[in-house]
């Protein structure tokens, strides 16, 4: 077996040294495990600086799916292609109740060409996510050990819906919206939702996944069997939330700040 060394660079300024092996394996999918139809040969596999564990470049560079994706030796996590939520709860959608109007149509399933809308995973730390939430407001300076503790949090608990829009020619994350459910004791002990964070990366704007990532979180809000989904917008943006069946509220949004 013939082992040659090379260093790349990450899209997100880490080095990693690259191993090319021959090898030859069956890929599958990750929750079908049904075979794809071809067996890949002579992949180069990833081993990161001071680490142990590899990940094949072809796997890396296209849709990692299939297995861990190991950061730097130092941060001592797995950043991962586990979602945040169960992601048949957006394949299962019914997408024929949607009200408003996309053309030309897409669908969660089908979101454009390149476009794939799913749940949040922690490898999407790598792929730009917070650069899309800093166009929407601050974020700070957020560590994958940080990232990763509030993400298995969120995931725990159950009551929070991440999506995110990827472009599967750049690996980038283009945009991404949250759906939070609060349990209540009222209504007969019901779940209310709730919408927040609503961003599409500048470099996407104009292809509707605004429109479609509402959509999608409403109705998914309605699955969920919420009696209500809120949300918050400035006045400017209350018109395009009507259109997907939202109204104003005759009530004063009021908050309190506190300073770090």
């Amino acid at each position: 077996m013939n082992v040659n060394h090379k260093c790349i660079k990450r899209t997100c300024g880490e080095r990693v040294e690259a191993i090319t092996l021959s090898i030859s394996w069956s890929v599958h999918s990750g929750s079908s495990k049904t075979p794809l139809s071809n067996t890949l040969d002579d992949h180069q596999l990833i081993s990161y600086t001071g680490c142990h564990s590899f990940i094949s470049l072809w796997e890396y560079f296209t849709r990692p799916f299939f297995g861990c994706v190991c950061h730097r030796r130092d941060c001592g996590m797995l950043l991962n292609e586990t979602p945040i939520f169960e992601p048949s709860l957006l394949q299962e959608l019914d997408w024929s109740s949607n009200t408003v109007p996309f053309s030309p149509p897409i669908s969660p399933s089908s979101p454009g060409e390149g476009l794939v809308l799913r749940p949040l995973c922690t490898a999407d730390f790598h792929r730009g996510f917070f650069k899309v939430l800093s166009q929407l407001t601050t974020t700070g300076d957020v560590t994958p050990e940080q990232f990763t503790k509030k993400f298995d949090h969120m995931k725990k608990s159950g009551d929070y819906y991440v999506v995110v829009v990827e472009d599967t020619n750049l690996r980038r994350i283009v945009a991404t919206a949250t759906l939070i459910t609060e349990h209540k004791f009222i209504h007969s002990c019901a779940k209310r939702g709730r919408v927040e964070e609503v961003v599409v990366s500048d470099v996407c704007r104009g292809k509707q996944l605004g429109k479609l990532l509402v959509s999608a979180l409403t109705l998914l809000s309605k699955k969920l069997e919420c009696y209500k989904i809120t949300l918050e917008c400035s006045p400017t943006n209350v018109a395009f939330y009507q259109k997907f069946g939202y109204t104003a509220s005759h009530e004063t949004y009021m908050q309190c700040r506190f300073p770090n």
